[in-house]
Formats: C-alpha cells, sequence, structure tokens
C-alpha cells in the first residue's frame, strides 16, 4: 500500500515515520504492559483491542490507488511489471533474515541476563527493552536522511555495526546505567531495520508485485524470528550471560565488514560505468 501511495523521497520519508510508529508502539505497551500485568495477567492482552480505534480511519481514508488500464496497448505495457531479480532479492530476503535472528535474540537473552548479571527486577527489563525501542523510534524518522545519502547496502554496514557494537558493550558493561547505553547503542540499529528492508524491497519490485515483495521481506523476518533462539542456543553459556552477546556482537561486526565491502565494489561498479 505504501508502494502504491507514495514514490522517491516521499515513500522513504513515509517508511520511516511507520518504522518509528512501530517502535514507539514497542514503548508503551512495553511500560504500560508490565503496570497492567501487575493488576492482572489478562489485562495486557485487551490492548490488542486499540485496533479497532483505526477501524474507522482506515474505512473512511484508505483507498485503492488508480491503475493502468490493461485494455489499451500503451497503459498495458506500463502495467506489465519488469521481472524480479532473483539475485537482489534474495539478497534482500537474507539481509532481513539476518537481521531479525539478531535483533530478537535481545528481546529472548535480555530477560535472563540482566537478573542473572545484576539482580535486575522485571521492570529494568522492560524499561531497558523500551530505551532500546525509543532510540529506534528516533531513528527510524531519519531514515529518509541516510537514503538520501547512502545505498541501502550501506545501510545495513551501518545497522550491523550499530548492532554488534551495543552488543558488545553489553557483554562488558559492569552496571545497569551502562548497559542502558549500550542498549541504546543498539536500539539505533533497530531502528533502522524495518525501514531498510521494506523500501530496499519497493526499490527492487514495481508495480503489481509490490505486495509479493512486501510479503517476502515479511517471511523473512517472521522466519527470522521463529528461527532465532534456535540458532542462538549452540551460544548459550549458562554459567556466562554475557558470552552469547559476545559471541553475536562479533558476528555482527564480521557482517558489518562484509556489507561494507560489497557496498565498495558496488560503488566502484556505478562510478566504472559512469
Amino acid at each position: 500500500m505504501v508502494g502504491d501511495y507514495f514514490t522517491g523521497k516521499e515513500r522513504d520519508r513515509f517508511i520511516g515515520w511507520q518504522g518509528s510508529a512501530m517502535k514507539f508502539g514497542g514503548v508503551l505497551f512495553l511500560l504500560l504492559g508490565g503496570y497492567l500485568a501487575d493488576i492482572h495477567w489478562r489485562i495486557p492482552f485487551w490492548g490488542y483491542a486499540l485496533a479497532f480505534l483505526a477501524l474507522p480511519g482506515a474505512i473512511f481514508s484508505l483507498y485503492d490507488p488508480k491503475k493502468p488500464d490493461a485494455t489499451t496497448p500503451s497503459s498495458a505495457s506500463k502495467a506489465i511489471a519488469p521481472p524480479i531479480s532473483i539475485p537482489k532479492v534474495g539478497f534482500i530476503l537474507i539481509s532481513a533474515f539476518m537481521a531479525s535472528v539478531l535483533f530478537f535474540m535481545t528481546l529472548v537473552q535480555i530477560p535472563f541476563f540482566i537478573p542473572e548479571r545484576f539482580a535486575g527486577s522485571p521492570g529494568e527489563v522492560g524499561f531497558a527493552i523500551a530505551l532500546a525501542n525509543l532510540a529506534g523510534a528516533g531513528i527510524a524518522v531519519l531514515f529518509y536522511r541516510f537514503k538520501e545519502r547512502l545505498s541501502f547496502v550501506t545501510i545495513f554496514t551501518l545497522i550491523f555495526a550499530l548492532m554488534g557494537l551495543g552488543y558488545w558493550l553489553v557483554s562488558v558493561t559492569p552496571n545497569y546505567p551502562l548497559l542502558l547505553a549500550a542498549m541504546t547503542i543498539a536500539g539505533c540499529g533497530f531502528g533502522l531495520i524495518v525501514p531498510t528492508q521494506s523500501a530496499w524491497m519497493l526499490s527492487e519490485v514495481t508495480g503489481a508485485r509490490r505486495g509479493f515483495g512486501i510479503g517476502l521481506v515479511t517471511t523473512a523476518m517472521f522466519l527470522g524470528q521463529f528461527a532465532s533462539p534456535v540458532l542462538i542456543e549452540p551460544f548459550i553459556d549458562p554459567e556466562d550471560p554475557s558470552s552469547v552477546f559476545e559471541t553475536a556482537g562479533i558476528i555482527l561486526f564480521g557482517l558489518s565488514i562484509t556489507y561494507a565491502i560489497i557496498s565498495f565494489f558496488q560503488k566502484s561498479k556505478r562510478d566504472i560505468a559512469s
């Protein structure tokens, strides 16, 4: 739908706001959900009912954009979407999957890490995750600024670098306040994931295939969420809760270097072509 409504910089700006709204929602429901759960464990689930508040707006403001009339030859040629580049789309899906695996490990591991490392409370766990989401919300709004200056591969280089630095700092931090700083750094990387992968896919698929492309990248993201605990499990040391973050940080630094090299060769290829 975003691909149908917006193009170019306007689309990048809207996708950034969309990603920011998702992160702000995470902040709100993490903090509010913890409070409501203290009253009764079932109450937070009523939060899903808030979606009905958006229903009137969806009914009266959303519309199906006009599509080219395929009955005329000129319009038919415009309506036919160019073929999908399997290598490019595959690279986007792999990037989305890896980012999702390494993002969701935080939601699984931090609730164990903070109590074991700092004897932290559930409230401190929720605040740390909420702070990362808040940082992500702030950076997502600026996504279009990043896109004006950087390629999608370069932005993923930055994403992996920020997450890697944040995770490594989590593994070595001696106290809870410094852990919050580390989570803020990692959160900046988190905030760029969804806008980047969505805008990247929309730049590669056009016309009637936009929905299919976004469906693919969403599938890759949720497959990463599903696979994250399974893939991270071998790196967990029960006697050292920080080791999994150290390992993840090293992996992310490796990915960042790899994507930086790919970005360099892509830029060199474009310079030669021009």
